[in-house]
């Protein structure tokens, strides 16, 4: 490899490191977090129901929360313990 573009790589390794500390955000750490694991419910009635909530409950949780969609276990069976386990530690039961 050339001298020239030996620069060129290592000129566009260093401003990408630069870059990320110069124009990165910085969040906050949130006050407090909390997680809520409803059994059996599928993802789909938070929207279908969502007349009938509270603007300062589940509509506040929809608007301002966090939701996660199309997840997936990757083991078997599932469980209530073990599955609220895998959600807040984000591993398998085998390893919590």
């Amino acid at each position: 490899m050339n001298y020239k573009m030996r620069i060129v790589q290592v000129t566009i390794l260093v401003s990408l490191f630069v870059g990320h500390y110069v124009f990165g955000q910085e969040h906050a750490n949130p006050k407090l977090i909390i997680g809520i694991v409803v059994d059996q419910m599928q993802a789909e009635c938070l929207y279908r129901f969502q007349e009938n909530y509270a603007e300062n409950g589940f509509k506040r949780l929809l608007r301002e929360g966090f939701n996660v969609k199309n997840t997936h276990y990757n083991y078997v069976p599932t469980t209530t313990g073990a599955g609220h386990a895998s959600i807040y530690t984000g591993t398998t039961p085998a390893d919590h």
